[in-house]
């Protein structure tokens, strides 16, 4: 097997990243996190226009994995300044905004060496708080980050239109 090389990579190569996105996409909704935006390619026209927004404002830095010139894996990192007003942040972190690897090459450690790629490109940068959100079906993307030192500190609910009204439980 060919050795993974990882770049980073700016808004002349985003596109390259689309396949990936949308093979995320696909399986978050393979995997029951419903509902989604259900076309892809809206969903990755929205995300991409929010990578685009960061990069250009110098707020994020994009990493590409590739073997023998194919993309396997991306990760997007955002970068935020200003201190927390729930968690004693540094006054510049990061959240992990998005990690795919490619269906055919998930379970290769690729994920684990985009991570590291994050850590030293962020310790290079003097970041050490970091965050990230995972879908709660997606057990794999769990794991990894648990082993990676990432426990869960707050969970975010959605009521949204189209969910069937609320009921009150109580008796």
């Amino acid at each position: 097997m060919t050795a993974l090389t990882i770049a980073d990579i700016g808004l002349d190569r985003l596109d390259e990243v689309r396949d990936l996105w949308v093979a995320l996409h696909r399986y978050h909704a393979e995997i029951g996190s419903r509902p989604l935006v259900a076309d892809g390619a809206v969903s990755w026209q929205r995300r991409r226009a929010r990578y685009q927004q960061w990069l250009a404002g110098g707020e994020a830095f994009v990493l590409l994995a590739q073997r023998d010139g194919r993309p396997v894996g991306y990760v997007v990192v955002h970068l935020a300044d200003g201190a927390d007003d729930t968690f004693p942040l540094s006054a510049r972190h990061a959240e992990i905004y998005s990690l795919s690897v490619a269906p055919d090459s998930r379970g290769q450690g690729i994920g684990g060496q985009l991570l590291d790629a994050v850590d030293a490109r962020l310790s290079a940068l003097g970041i050490r708080d970091v965050a990230v959100a995972a879908m709660v079906e997606n057990a794999a993307a769990l794991r990894l980050y648990a082993r990676r030192g990432f426990v869960a500190r707050e969970v975010v609910l959605y009521r949204l239109g189209s969910d069937p009204e609320p009921r009150d439980h109580a008796d």
